[in-house]
């Protein structure tokens, strides 16, 4: 079993012209003995956050794994969830909360585990973050969102 923390991170800034999208790379982790991984979601502008449980800045993220005996992972995100946005983790902007999919685009709630196999050798599981609106209020400045994950091996 391995655990540890995912944390994500974002700017809402007040500028209400259109940020443009840039391309980032995939924040990646072999998880080990300190497993923790930072997911920048970069800066997002109040006018593109609007309308409640829509979707933007979508990163993706993966996890690798290295010659496991095993023949399954089972991954499980854990946080507050959002009171707004059902699975959705909550986040330090009471308007604005952070949604993973995997990648094919479904929603993984959090605090809900989720098997994958693992075949031998280099294993990815790639997983997609983005900020969805809970509320009609959101508030420029810095955001953050947290969750612990465990990885359970079969």
């Amino acid at each position: 079993m391995s655990n540890g923390t995912i944390t994500f991170s974002a700017d809402i800034i007040r500028e209400s012209m259109s940020i443009p999208v840039i391309r980032r790379a995939i924040e990646s982790i072999d998880p080990g003995p300190s497993g923790n991984i930072h997911v920048d979601m970069g800066a997002v502008s109040e006018s593109q956050l609007s309308g409640i449980g829509n979707s933007v800045r979508p990163v993706m993220f993966e996890m690798r794994f290295d010659n496991y005996d095993a023949s399954k992972v089972r991954v499980n995100f854990e946080g507050i969830s959002s009171e707004f946005i059902s699975g959705a983790l909550e986040s330090t902007n009471p308007a604005v909360a952070v949604r993973l999919y995997d990648a094919y685009g479904n929603i993984l709630p959090i605090n809900t585990p989720r098997e994958y196999p693992l075949y031998p050798g280099v294993n990815v599981i790639r997983f997609i973050s983005s900020l969805v609106v809970t509320g009609d209020k959101v508030c420029a400045g810095s955001l953050k969102a947290s969750a612990s994950y465990t990885l359970s091996y079969a």
